[in-house]
């Protein structure tokens, strides 16, 4: 009996091990950056026009992840406190991005990068996608508009969640990118 209750607790003290690793070890689906600095930016001139700064979108997978095709996004703007400013959605489809799996290969497809079928594949962090800053604005008027008439502030954010269909399902990942003026 006592070998039974050792055991039995054994198992139950795995079980919750597992169960805790599985949670803090989440990683994305795929990842989101800006370049070249990272962050939305705008600039104001001496007469009062504002020019908002470009920025590329760029997106890859994690190694060994599989490729993810990111369709939308919606954004929402927060000031240095974390109070909600603005928001907006993208229209169904606004994207069609499609980021390549997280693998690598002697000899990548163009568009389709590698996948755990190509000759040579390892697992490695997947091809960049980018996508032009001509083909998409994350940084709207009324963001900016607020932006300037609370003096322009360090702090304020972007909240910005992609959506799109992954091999296992749909997916939605959050980045967060701050909003800084000059740029």
């Amino acid at each position: 009996m006592k070998r039974l209750l050792t055991r039995l607790v054994a198992a139950a003290l795995l079980v919750g091990l597992l169960a805790a690793c599985s949670a803090t070890t989440t990683q994305r689906s795929f990842l989101a950056s800006l370049q070249a600095n990272g962050s939305l930016g705008y600039e104001v001139s001496s007469s009062g026009d504002v020019t908002v700064t470009s920025r590329n979108l760029v997106f890859s997978t994690r190694a060994g992840s599989p490729a993810v095709t990111i369709t939308d996004f919606d954004v929402a703007y927060f000031d240095d406190g974390g109070n909600f400013i603005s928001g907006w959605v993208a229209a169904s489809n606004a994207l069609d991005v499609f980021v390549p799996a997280g693998f690598t290969c002697p000899e990548p497809d163009e568009r389709m990068g590698c996948t755990t079928t190509s000759p040579g594949a390892v697992a490695a962090p997947g091809q960049a996608t980018s996508v032009d800053a001509a083909e998409l604005q994350l940084l709207n008027a009324d963001a900016i508009a607020a932006h300037i008439s609370a003096g322009g502030p360090a702090g304020w954010f972007a909240e910005v969640t992609f959506n799109g269909q992954g091999a296992y399902g749909p997916v939605r990942e959050m980045f967060s990118f701050f909003i800084v003026v000059p740029n």
